[in-house]
């Protein structure tokens, strides 16, 4: 202002944004070791007085101030919740062992599954209610608002059903016709068994966090940590940008997935160093890299009742193979006795 000879009205009769933009860039040209953090505290502290004084509800975020904030970079850095992140499959298969259960785990598992497909928020999540869900024999569509610069806007997210114990349409289905979910219209779709009452979104991060604690998920996580192991499996096994953003609802041309939810997957590392040591031996034949199992799972599999549509063929046929050696070698044995 001084080196202006600006006064008071003539900012505050002037076009907000253009007077933030132009104090930034005079700071910029003006220069100095602090240059930068001088601009951000400019851009936060003015762009809020400016605000005051102005039609324009949040100067900072208007696009003339924006470009010069993308330009330099002066936005925080913002971090990513986890480093890693752990691998959904230990969920989806999770659920194909133990099935989908009833009651309290039920529910925990549909929520589960609901967000794995969609990536649903913990808040959207909470704000499920039973006049939103429409399902029919091919789908399942739940109506859901999210929030974007304080603007609400509605989704529509599509479930399609499948043919798997993990198809969140048959689980929804399920724990929509159980006793303990409510038949109310306008209600919350998820019971606080503990209060009974509705669940909001940070219940639902705790039931789900419940979930990940029978799976074994490591307790850094959190149940809404789901969502972020969705995007990263997506990403891992090929989906584009656009696509995630399209599925998870971001604005197209975003790149949040990658930068805060796309992260390397977490490894059993007492896993990895008992691998060679432990797994496979079978009487000198060799490991069996294959298919990573032992003799005696293999026997497991001959000897019980698992139908053999759920027993891969060649599974199968290497236990019949490995089986029959071990008995010959046991007869040879005996006759040397």
């Amino acid at each position: 202002m001084a080196e202006k000879k600006l006064e008071v009205k003539q900012i505050l009769t002037g076009k907000a944004d253009v007077i933030l933009a132009n104090a930034l860039t005079w700071l910029e040209k003006r220069g100095g070791r602090s240059v930068l953090q001088d601009m951000k505290k400019m851009k936060t502290h003015a762009g809020v007085a400016l605000s005051m004084f102005s039609e324009t509800r949040d100067v900072a975020q208007c696009p003339i101030v924006q470009a010069i904030v993308k330009r330099l970079n002066l936005d925080n850095e913002q971090k990513s919740k986890y480093q890693s992140v752990w691998n959904l499959s230990q969920l989806t298969r999770f659920i194909l062992r133990e099935g989908l259960g009833e009651g309290r785990v039920l529910m925990q598992k549909t929520m589960g599954l609901i967000v794995a497909f969609s990536a649903t928020r913990m808040v959207e999540l909470a704000a499920i209610v039973r006049k939103n869900i429409e399902i029919d024999q091919q789908q399942m569509r739940i109506k859901t608002v999210v929030k974007k610069r304080k603007k609400p806007k509605e989704f529509v997210i599509t479930f399609m059903r499948r043919q798997s114990i993990c198809c969140p349409v048959a689980a929804m289905e399920k724990w929509l016709n159980a006793k303990e979910c409510t038949k109310e219209m306008n209600e919350g779709i998820w019971l606080d068994y503990d209060k009974g009452r509705i669940l909001g979104g940070i219940g639902c991060s705790k039931e789900l966090r419940k979930l990940l604690d029978d799976i074994g998920v490591d307790q850094e996580f959190a149940g809404s940590s789901v969502r972020h192991a969705m995007m990263t499996k997506m990403r891992k096994e090929g989906a584009t940008q656009e696509e995630v953003n399209e599925a998870t609802r971001h604005a197209p041309g975003s790149n949040a997935c990658d930068i805060f939810y796309n992260k390397p997957m977490t490894r059993d590392l007492g896993a990895l160093i008992l691998k060679d040591s432990e797994d496979n031996v079978v009487y000198g034949l060799g490991q069996t890299h294959l298919l990573g199992l032992t003799l005696n799972q293999y026997e497991i599999i001959l000897n019980t009742e698992t139908p053999q549509a759920q027993v891969p063929r060649l599974a199968r046929l290497v236990a019949v193979r490995l089986v029959n050696l071990k008995r010959k070698n046991e007869k040879c044995a005996m006759k040397k006795q």
